[in-house]
């Protein structure tokens, strides 16, 4: 019996070194992949930290923005009532249109707003006035039905510009007006119903250049790509590694179950009863010679384990240039928004 526990022993020492040989071979390839990915990785880390720098270097001037500005508002206010039905998908599109890479919806959404009264004061005159000029009406009603023609109508009521519960007193205020105007000539404000909001372009491209400011963005997100499919390598590696861990974790167990336990019996001699407990083949003969030598040899190849387990650790991060700040990296921020219009 204890011939058995020995070439049992002898053959799953065999077998694990076999294996152990192999694993050990991967695991220097993967240290080496690990400190060629990190070197790689860096690199491409520093590169893109120098470009950022140059790009918050560069700016943009403050008169730039304001033009674009502009010229995106007076684009939006001329096709109103067709940009109002979808104005963040609009916006989006002007902002292109016009290459406003340093511009962000939330922006040009904030001065849109801000100049939408105004805007829809001066579309409420028009139509009054193009009432008082051009229409008949004997009643509120009937002046409420013939207003309701008018494309702003109810966007005017829903921003509240006019408020159907005064329509009383803006009858009486209109019927007084088409009173005394009776006599006047009005310029046709609507002679086709439609929204004429005068504009002009306002950008001057001798104010700055944008195109190098673009050009280093551009190189900017072509090296951020680059830096991802090494990001899609680490996550592959990542996989690997933990399958390698799973395997070291199974023969490091086959080694005290196959090699160490079996080992155990040898002690014994020619005594032909075996005690197969744990208590007599681990504990009791602890201190035995042969428990020693198993319990140093235990000892040895566990520290063994441990140490190719931490060799196969991966510490490689690109997280912080996901972190843009929104402030100090301005232009660059509103750019990696842009380009995902």
């Amino acid at each position: 019996m204890i011939e058995f526990f020995k070439n049992i022993s002898a053959i799953n020492s065999s077998i694990i070194s076999i294996i152990f040989a192999f694993i050990l071979n991967k695991v220097f390839g993967f240290q080496e992949k690990i400190d060629n990915l990190s070197e790689n990785i860096n690199s491409k880390i520093q590169e893109l930290e120098e470009l950022k720098i140059e790009i918050k270097n560069i700016g943009i001037k403050r008169g730039k923005i304001n033009d674009t500005l502009k010229e995106i508002k007076s684009k939006y206010f001329e096709n109103y009532l067709e940009y109002t039905k979808a104005p963040a998908y609009n916006i989006k599109k002007l902002i292109k249109e016009n290459k406003a890479f340093f511009l962000t919806l939330n922006e040009v959404l904030a001065e849109i707003e801000n100049e939408e009264k105004q805007f829809l004061e001066e579309e409420k005159k028009k139509l009054y006035d193009y009432i008082v000029e051009k229409v008949e009406f004997n009643s509120s009603e009937d002046l409420k039905e013939k207003m309701k023609k008018n494309p702003y109508y109810e966007i005017l009521v829903n921003k509240k510009i006019i408020l159907e519960s005064n329509f009383e007193w803006i009858f009486r205020e209109l019927k007084e007006r088409k009173y005394l105007a009776s006599k006047i000539c009005f310029t046709n404000f609507l002679s086709d119903m439609l929204p004429k909001y005068e504009s002009k372009s306002l950008l001057n491209p001798s104010i700055l250049d944008t195109s190098e400011v673009e050009k280093k963005l551009e190189l900017y997100c072509f090296k951020l790509e680059k830096l991802e499919k090494e990001n899609k390598r680490i996550k592959f590696l990542e996989r690997e590694v933990s399958f390698l861990k799973k395997f070291l974790y199974g023969l490091y167990l086959f080694f005290i179950f196959g090699v160490i336990y079996p080992m155990s019996y040898v002690k014994y001699g020619n005594e032909i009863i075996l005690d197969y407990s744990l208590y007599h083949n681990f504990i009791e003969e602890l201190t035995s010679m042969s428990g020693i030598f198993l319990g140093v040899l235990t000892i040895f190849v566990s520290s063994f384990f441990i140490i190719l387990i931490r060799m196969l650790k991966i510490d490689i991060s690109t997280e912080t240039l996901k972190e843009i700040d929104k402030d100090e990296d301005r232009i660059l921020y509103n750019y990696l928004e842009y380009i995902t219009y």
